[in-house]
Formats: C-alpha cells, sequence, structure tokens
C-alpha cells in the first residue's frame, strides 16, 4: 500500500472516528434505548467540541463557549459521583458519546419547561403534577401528539431523550441531562437511575 493511500486512509478513519455515533470503534456506550425522536444527526463537520473533547452539536442561538463548559462540568460531576459510588469502574469516556441540542426545542406555556418534540406514552405525563400541585391530564385528543398546536399547547413531551444509542438529545438548559447520560453509560444494569438511591443522587440536580 502506497504511503499517499495510507494517509488518505488514515484521514478518513479520524474524520469518522470523531462522530458521536453507534459505529464508533471501541465505543463502550451502545445503550439499546428506545427512540423518542426522529431528529436527524448532523453530519460531522457541523459538530464540535468541548474544551474536554465531548462532541457537542447546537444551534447557532446555543452555540456558546458557556454552553460547551457546562457539558463539562456536569459530565465531570456525573462521572466522579458514579466513580465514587461504585457504579463505573472508571471515568466517563467523553469522546464516546455526543449531545446535541434538539433544534426544535421549545418552552412549554403549561410547566415552562423546555420540552422536546417526542413520542411520549400520555399515562407517564399523568404520573407527574403541574406546578400548582393539581394532577396533568391528557384530553384524548392530544395524546401521541409530538408538538405542541393550538388545540393541544402542551403535548406529553420529554424533556432529553437518546438518538442512536450514544447521542442525547437535550434543550438548552439541559434539564434532565446527567440522568439520560446516566442511563447510557450504565445501561443495561440502571435503564431508570431515579429507582435506585445512589444513581439518583448522582443524576440529581
Amino acid at each position: 500500500m502506497s504511503n499517499h493511500l495510507t494517509i488518505i486512509l488514515l484521514a478518513a478513519s479520524l474524520v469518522s472516528c470523531s462522530c458521536p455515533t453507534s459505529q464508533l470503534l471501541h465505543n463502550p456506550y451502545r445503550a439499546q434505548l428506545l427512540a423518542v425522536t426522529r431528529h436527524k444527526v448532523p453530519p460531522c463537520k457541523e459538530w464540535k467540541k468541548t474544551p474536554k473533547q465531548t462532541p457537542v452539536w447546537t444551534p447557532p442561538a446555543q452555540d456558546t463557549e458557556a454552553f460547551r463548559t457546562l457539558v463539562d462540568t456536569k459530565v465531570g460531576e456525573l462521572s466522579a459521583c458514579l466513580v465514587k459510588a461504585s457504579h463505573l469502574m472508571e471515568p466517563i469516556r467523553r469522546r464516546s458519546f455526543g449531545v446535541m441540542v434538539a433544534p426544535d426545542w421549545y418552552k412549554s406555556t403549561c410547566t415552562e419547561e423546555q420540552m422536546i418534540p417526542s413520542w411520549t406514552p400520555y399515562s407517564l405525563c399523568e404520573q407527574k403534577k403541574m406546578p400548582d400541585g393539581s394532577p396533568v391530564k391528557i384530553p384524548v385528543v392530544c395524546r401521541g401528539l409530538t408538538h405542541p398546536s393550538k388545540v393541544c399547547p402542551c403535548p406529553c413531551n420529554f424533556r432529553v431523550a437518546v438518538l442512536r444509542s450514544n447521542i442525547i438529545v437535550v434543550t438548552p438548559n439541559l434539564k434532565l441531562f446527567k440522568s439520560e447520560l446516566a442511563r447510557v453509560v450504565l445501561f443495561p444494569k440502571h435503564n431508570n437511575p431515579w429507582t435506585d438511591k445512589t444513581v439518583a443522587a448522582c443524576v440529581s440536580p
């Protein structure tokens, strides 16, 4: 094989390995979680990295150094906590997952929470309460909707989700980012981090 061809193949390998997809070589995080969004993964050239090398994609309005630093901070906090609690034997591998801000995130007019259009069982929302303490009720006509509408301004949606096993789709405030990252790095042992007290302590804000 010529030196020229070797250089081309090496460069192609480096480009492909910069993308946070489930096809990464030696990727330890392959969580088989239910896909609840249909967001397209942006091409490799559009991804950036945090100061500590976690791949991040954001819409232009959220593309700030402060956001990338916040990602690093939260990953560091979760990693240290999970290692201390003996849930991980080594720190979280920051290059083996990606963080993607949903381009179509929105702020709920009912809860003031930042949300991601997603397929969510309405029963999960009805297990929660409104900010004023009243029970959540999803009208029949609104069940299964993925986006707000005039008739259904507050559909049942997630605040964070996993795409392609290791891409965490978030909103700009990174609400529940730690809990979803914990699901990815601890799969399949802790699919719901809130059911284990020591894991829940690590993912709490």
